[in-house]
C-alpha cells in the first residue's frame, strides 16, 4: 500500500519466536510427526498424484479443515473457521480464501459465531490462504532484496493482509495482530501493530517434520497466550447481555419525548427546552445515585427494567441519540471503556474507519458517561511518540483554561496502559512495538546473517507465566496513565523507541532498506463534552461563512494566547456545534434560539510556532487542504500564512460540493484542485496542478480556464469574499517567486532545491438565525481600504505588493474581509444543493 511504504521488518523464524513471540509450544516430535503425515496424506504431493504448484487456496483450506476436525490437537481450545471471500477475478493475486481461529468460549459474551461467516469481532487468529509461489509471497528474505517487493502480484497481496488486519482492528479493541499467511507449503508468521508488520521468514510446513513442528510450535505458544499477548486491548471490558450496563445502553439509545429537534431556528415561547442543552459553564454532574442504578455497570442487572419512569433518562439532541443508537445495531459489541477513573459505555465506532492499518487510527465513539448519564464524545487514537508532539487533551485543556472560544471541552484524557490489573505492569503504557525495529529510532533489528529455518531441533523456550486477568470489577480503577504536563510516561526500557530530535535522524547517513517508514506511536484517549455535527452539514452559503469564521477566530485566539498552530486545518476537523442561545430585549424578554457554532477540533498535531517542527513531514496536515506551499516545501514550519490558506480550501471545498454555481464536472475539479498531485524535479510529491493554478493566479478556475461562480448572479457574497481571500495569497506567492529568484541572483544554485509549483436541505426560505451577529463597520476600518484588490499586480509597486502579503502574518486581514462579506444583505437565504458527490 502505498501510505505505508518501509513499514515491514521480517527475520528469521528463530529469532521471531525468541524475540517477537518470546515463547515456544513444548510441541512433542510425536505430535508433530502425526500432523505432518495428517497434512501430507490431505495434500497428496508424495503420492504423486498432485503437484505443488497445483495446490489452490480451496485444496490448502480444506486440507487444513479436514486435519483440524480429524486432530483436534492441530488447533487446541479453538474452532478452525473457514470463509471465501468471492471475488469476480481470474487474477491469482485477487482471489482469496481466508479463515481464522476462534476461541472455543468466546461465542457467548457480547456476540454469537456463524459457521463459515468471518466473524470479524472474534477472530483471534486470522489465516490467509494462497496458492503456491514466490509471485504471491509480499515479502522477500533475501537480505540484498527490498523486503516490500514491487512486484505487482505481490504488492497486491501485502495490501489485502494489510486490510484484513485492518478490519479485524476496526471490528475489536486491539493493540496488535498475530496472523498467518499460508502460501502453498510454506507459512509466515506476522504481527501487525499501528507502527507496521514484523514477519518470519517463509518456512515449509510440508516438506519435513521438522516444519509441522514449526508451525505447531507457534500455534501452542499462541493458545497459552493470556488475552493480552494475543493482543486483545483489555482495557476495553466487553459488557455481558445481562448487565446494568448493557441493559441501560439498550434504553437510553431509544428516543425519548424531551428530545431537542438542533435545526438552527428563533424558538417559540411556548417551546421546553431540556435544562441539560441551556447555556452553561458547569461540569458533569453526578445522576447513578439519583437513578438508583449499580456503581458498576458491568455488574449483573435483574431487577432493572430501565423504562424511563423509573429511571429517567436525560434529554439531549436529536441526532446525539441516533448516533449513539447506531452505534449499537446489528452484532456491534458493547465495551465499558475507563478515563481518568470516568466509566465509559460505548458501542461501535461513528467514524468512517481508517483508510490504513498503519497510522493514528483514530476512532471516534458517541460514550454513554456512566456518572452523569450523559452522552459525551470519545476519541480513541495512536498518537505520535516524539519530540514536540504532546497529548491533544493536554493541548486542549491548556487553550480551555485561557478561555478560548469555538474548541472542544475536554472532561478527561490520558495514555492507556498495557495492563491495569498486573502490578508488575504499573504505569507501563501500550505502544507499536514493530517501530522498535526502526533503523532511525528503535533499539531492536534483524539478525539476517543468521542460518535460515532448516530441519534442525527446536529450541526449547517455557513460556511465559500467564496470569489470569482479573474482570470482576474496575469500581475506583482507571485504566489510563495520568493526564497533565506532570505526569510521568513509562515505557519499557530496551525494548521501546527512543525519542530522537530531528537532527538526530538527519544526521544518519546510512540507512537500512528495511523499516524506514516505521514511526513510534503510542495508545490514548481523549474525552470531549461536545458531540458535533460535520461542517458538510451547513444549510447556507452565508452560515458556512459564519461557522469557518468561529475557527478562524479559534485559531488567532489559540495563536495569541498559547502561540499554538494547528497544522491540520481540514473539512474533517471543521465542525458545526448546535447551541442554545438566550437574548434580552429593551424591556427584559428573553428570546431563545438554536444556533450552529463552528469548532475547530483535532488540535493532535499543534505546536508551538517556536518550536522546532516534529520529525518527519508526514506527521502534519491533511493532504487535499494544506497549502501549496507546504505541499512544495514540506520540511519548512506550517505558518500563519498557510493556516489561513487551509481555512480558504475548506470554503471552495464545501462550495464545489454542496452550493449552487456553474460547474457540472465536480469531480473533476475535485480531483484536480485537492486530491490530485505533481512531481518534482527531485522526485517528490508536489501540489495538485489546480490548487497551485488557482493560488498562483489569484483566480477561482478550473482546468478549462472558466471561472467558477457561486448562486445565479455575478455579485454573490461568496464570490466576491474568495475572490478578495485569493488577492492576499496572490500576492504571497508573488513575493515568494520574487524573494527566489533575488535569492539565485545573489547566491550558486542548490541543487537540493524544491520547486514549488450530504447536507441538511433546508425546507423553508425562512431566515435562520447566525451564530454570529453582523457589525456596522466604519471606512477606515475596511482592511481592504488601502490594498487596491481590484488592481491587477503588476500595476502595483513591489513595496504594495509586500505590504499586502504580509496582510497574511496575522489572522486580522482574513477575519475582516470574512466579517465585511458576512454583513452583506445580498446573501440567499437557501443556496445548497444535495452533495454533488455522494455515493
Amino acid at each position: 500500500m502505498t501510505d505505508a511504504g518501509g513499514t515491514s521488518i521480517t527475520m528469521r523464524l528463530s529469532q521471531y519466536m525468541n524475540d517477537v513471540v518470546n515463547a515456544h509450544g513444548k510441541v512433542s516430535e510425536g505430535l508433530a510427526e502425526k500432523i505432518h503425515k495428517a497434512l501430507c496424506k490431505e495434500l497428496r504431493l508424495r503420492s504423486g498424484k498432485r503437484k505443488e504448484q497445483e495446490l489452490t487456496e480451496k485444496i490448502i483450506s480444506d486440507t487444513w479443515s479436514k486435519v483440524a476436525e480429524a486432530h483436534e490437537a492441530f488447533f487446541p481450545g479453538f474452532i478452525f473457521n473457514v470463509s471465501a471471500d468471492e471475488l469476480e477475478t481470474t487474477y491469482l493475486a485477487e482471489m482469496r480464501i481466508e479463515a481464522s481461529l476462534i476461541r472455543k468460549d468466546d461465542g457467548g459474551v457480547g456476540g454469537y459465531y456463524h459457521a463459515t461467516e468471518q466473524n470479524l469481532s472474534l477472530q483471534r487468529l486470522p489465516i490467509v490462504f494462497k496458492p503456491s509461489g514466490i509471485p504471491l509471497d509480499p515479502f522477500d528474505d533475501d537480505s540484498d532484496h527490498e523486503t516490500e517487493t514491487t512486484v505487482d502480484s505481490r504488492r497486491i497481496v501485502r495490501a489485502q493482509v494489510m486490510t484484513y488486519a485492518q478490519r479485524i482492528f476496526t471490528a475489536q479493541r486491539r493493540k496488535h495482530l498475530y496472523m498467518l499467511l499460508v502460501i502453498g507449503t510454506k507459512f509466515r508468521i506476522m504481527r501487525w501493530d499501528p507502527s507496521g508488520v514484523v514477519a518470519s521468514e517463509a518456512v515449509d510446513y510440508v516438506k519435513s517434520v521438522e516444519g509441522t513442528g514449526a508451525l505447531l510450535d507457534f500455534v501452542y505458544a499462541f493458545s497459552a497466550f493470556t488475552d493480552r499477548q494475543q493482543g486483545i486491548d483489555i482495557t476495553a471490558e466487553l459488557l455481558d447481555r445481562g448487565s446494568c450496563g448493557y441493559k441501560r445502553m439498550s434504553a437510553v439509545a431509544k428516543a425519548q419525548n424531551g428530545d431537542f429537534n438542533y435545526h438552527a431556528r428563533y424558538l417559540d415561547p411556548s417551546e421546553s427546552i431540556p435544562d441539560v442543552l441551556l447555556p452553561s459553564s458547569k461540569p458533569l454532574s453526578s445522576a447513578v445515585k439519583l437513578l438508583n442504578l449499580h456503581h458498576d455497570p458491568t455488574e449483573p442487572c435483574e431487577n432493572h427494567d430501565h423504562l424511563p419512569t423509573q429511571h429517567p433518562i436525560p434529554a439531549t439532541w436529536t441526532y446525539i441519540r441516533d448516533l449513539f443508537c447506531s452505534s449499537l445495531n446489528g452484532m456491534a459489541r458493547r465495551y465499558m471503556i475507563t478515563v481518568e477513573n470516568r466509566k465509559l459505555l460505548v458501542g461501535d465506532h461513528i467514524n468512517d474507519p481508517p483508510s490504513s492499518l498503519i497510522g493514528r487510527g483514530t476512532h471516534i465513539y458517541v460514550a454513554l458517561d456512566w456518572e452523569s448519564q450523559q452522552f459525551i464524545l470519545l476519541k480513541d487514537v495512536w498518537r505520535w511518540y516524539y519530540d514536540g508532539i504532546r497529548p491533544e487533551g493536554e493541548i486542549v485543556k491548556e487553550l480551555n483554561e485561557q478561555k478560548v472560544p469555538n474548541i472542544p471541552t475536554v472532561v478527561a484524557h490520558g495514555d492507556v496502559l498495557e495492563d491495569p490489573y498486573d502490578d508488575s505492569l504499573r504505569g507501563v503504557v501500550q505502544e507499536t512495538d514493530t517501530s522498535n525495529y526502526s533503523p532511525l529510532t528503535g533499539s531492536k533489528s534483524a539478525d539476517h546473517t543468521l542460518p535460515p529455518f532448516s530441519a534442525t531441533p527446536r529450541p526449547i523456550k517455557p513460556l511465559p507465566g500467564a496470569k489470569s486477568v482479573a474482570r470482576a470489577s474496575t469500581s475506583g480503577h482507571g485504566v489510563c496513565a495520568p493526564a497533565g504536563p506532570h505526569a510521568k510516561l513509562y515505557t519499557t526500557k530496551a525494548e521501546n523507541g527512543i525519542k530522537r530530535s530531528a537532527d538526530d535522524v538527519k544526521s544518519e547517513s546510512k540507512r537500512p532498506k528495511q523499516g524506514i517508514g516505521l514511526r513510534h506511536l503510542v495508545h490514548y484517549r481523549v474525552v470531549f463534552k461536545d458531540i458535533c455535527l460535520p461542517l458538510t452539514r451547513f444549510t447556507s452559503s452565508q452560515q458556512l461563512v459564519s461557522m469557518l469564521t468561529d475557527c478562524v477566530e479559534a485559531h488567532r485566539d489559540a495563536y495569541v494566547s498559547r502561540g499554538l498552530v494547528h497544522r491540520d486545518v481540514s473539512v474533517g476537523n471543521t465542525l458545526i456545534c448546535p447551541r442554545i442561545r438566550c437574548e434580552e430585549d429593551e424591556n427584559g424578554n428573553k428570546h431563545y434560539s438554536v444556533v450552529w457554532f463552528g469548532i475547530l477540533a483535532d488540535w493532535e498535531l499543534a505546536q508551538k510556532d517556536s518550536e522546532k517542527q516534529a520529525f518527519g513531514p508526514e506527521l502534519a496536515g491533511t493532504w487535499q487542504f494544506m497549502s501549496v506551499y507546504c505541499l512544495g516545501n514540506p520540511e519548512n514550519p506550517v505558518t500563519i500564512a498557510d493556516e489561513l490558506e487551509a481555512f480558504l480550501h475548506v470554503m471552495v471545498y464545501c462550495g464545489v460540493r454542496l452550493v449552487r454555481h456553474n460547474f457540472k464536472e465536480v469531480w473533476g475539479f475535485v480531483e484536480d484542485y485537492f486530491n490530485g498531485y505533481t512531481m518534482t524535479v527531485n522526485n517528490r510529491l508536489g501540489p495538485p496542478i489546480g490548487k497551485s493554478r488557482v493560488i498562483h493566479n489569484g483566480q477561482l478556475r478550473g482546468a478549462g480556464m472558466d471561472a467558477l461562480l457561486f448562486g445565479s448572479v455575478k455579485d454573490h457574497p461568496l464570490n466576491r469574499l474568495i475572490a478578495d481571500l485569493l488577492s492576499l495569497f496572490e500576492a504571497r506567492y508573488s513575493v515568494l517567486y520574487l524573494d527566489k529568484q533575488q535569492s539565485r541572483v545573489s547566491t550558486p544554485p542548490n541543487d537540493g532545491e524544491v520547486a514549488g509549483p450530504a447536507p441538511l436541505l433546508v425546507e423553508s426560505l425562512r431566515p435562520v438565525p447566525m451564530g454570529r451577529k453582523k457589525r456596522p463597520r466604519r471606512n477606515d476600518e475596511d482592511p481592504l481600504a488601502a490594498m487596491d484588490v481590484d488592481k491587477p499586480l503588476d500595476a502595483i509597486s513591489e513595496a504594495a505588493l509586500r505590504k499586502r502579503a504580509a496582510k497574511l502574518h496575522t489572522h486580522d486581514a482574513f477575519i475582516a474581509i470574512l466579517e465585511k462579506w458576512f454583513g452583506s444583505d445580498k446573501w440567499p437565504v437557501a443556496d445548497t444543493v444535495p452533495d454533488r458527490m455522494s455515493p
